[in-house]
């Protein structure tokens, strides 16, 4: 993979997944968010999780991507619960869950995907 598109890739990602955030909030403020519970959950077809997908065994092996490619579905799975949480009524329990569990995990995924960004580029030079 051409470094430039690796580099790329992360970045839109984290970006992209701080919009998700943010969309997530928003849905669940208007009490729309319930029907986003399976879109939210699935972490193969978001633009990240589909690059993820594309990548070669042996770049999925590497320690970084592995911890990426874990918090990854962590979130999805969290953003799913937040969803799912607002759609049951409980708007009070899914904003609980964007400001400790799901922003802990961005914290976590975005750091993992800097650290992964840094390796490969370090490796690259």
């Amino acid at each position: 993979m051409a470094d430039t598109e690796f580099y790329n890739s992360i970045n839109a990602a984290i970006g992209a997944h701080g919009k998700w955030k943010f969309r997530l909030r928003q849905e669940v403020a208007r009490g729309t968010a319930g029907a986003l519970v399976q879109e939210a959950g699935d972490y193969h077809s978001c633009a990240f999780g589909t690059w993820l997908k594309g990548l070669t065994a042996f770049e999925k092996s590497q320690p970084e991507a592995v911890d990426v490619i874990k918090l990854h579905q962590q979130f999805h799975g969290c953003a799913s619960r937040v969803a799912a949480e607002a759609g049951k009524g409980n708007p009070d329990k899914a904003v609980a869950l964007i400001d400790g569990e799901l922003s802990d995990l961005s914290k976590s995924l975005t750091s993992a995907m800097t650290r992964w960004k840094l390796k490969t580029m370090a490796n690259a030079a």
